[in-house]
């Protein structure tokens, strides 16, 4: 766990201001965490909304698959299998709103299965992403890592923040933990 301290000057105008300055500094410090892309398992990254757009980017890493946990008409990245015909990168989007209530659970599957199949063949590479590359893309990262590798949801959460930082909304950690419970009860250890 990371410690931040940062000094917060007491001599300002008035409160309003202080209390201003402070939310800056602690905004910079909360963006200065997020990259733009991380790999984070063999040959898939995590990434936002910038590392999606670059084009020549993706080519330059070898990526071939890309899943979009924000596609859709609101807080989306505009992507789509059209944006990157021309690049021979198979996608998949997923219409996910990053609100608590949104059941992202019901494409934990489906994620799983095209991340699994991309990384069937060695020289394939897959790009997750969202907007921000913390919430959406992040669960459905945790989903396949716990159900491809048998991570439990904190192992699976501390494996990926080694290497981004990622905070799925209470909702999704919730599905996550739901995930995880059923796969112990399904386990193989749990039925001797």
């Amino acid at each position: 766990m990371k410690l931040l301290y940062f000094w917060v000057p007491t001599q300002t105008k008035n409160k309003c201001d202080n209390s201003v300055l402070v939310l800056q500094m602690v905004r910079d410090l909360l963006l200065a965490e997020i990259d733009f892309l991380n790999k984070f398992s063999g040959m898939c990254c995590l990434g936002n909304r910038k590392t999606a757009l670059e084009r020549p980017g993706l080519k330059e890493l070898g990526i071939t698959h890309v899943l979009n946990a924000a596609e859709g008409k609101y807080n989306n990245v505009l992507t789509g299998a059209e944006y990157y015909t021309d690049m021979d990168i198979q996608y998949f989007g997923v219409e996910a709103d990053d609100k608590p209530t949104f059941n992202i659970s019901q494409f934990f599957y489906p994620a799983t299965r095209f991340i699994s199949e991309a990384l069937g063949q060695p020289q394939n590479k897959v790009l997750v992403h969202c907007v921000m590359g913390r919430s959406r893309s992040a669960s459905l990262v945790l989903a396949y890592l716990m159900m491809e590798q048998g991570l439990t949801v904190v192992d699976a959460i501390e494996h990926v923040r080694r290497r981004r930082c990622v905070l799925p909304n209470h909702g999704f950690l919730k599905q996550l933990r739901t995930l995880c419970n059923f796969n112990d009860q399904h386990s193989p250890s749990a039925t001797l």
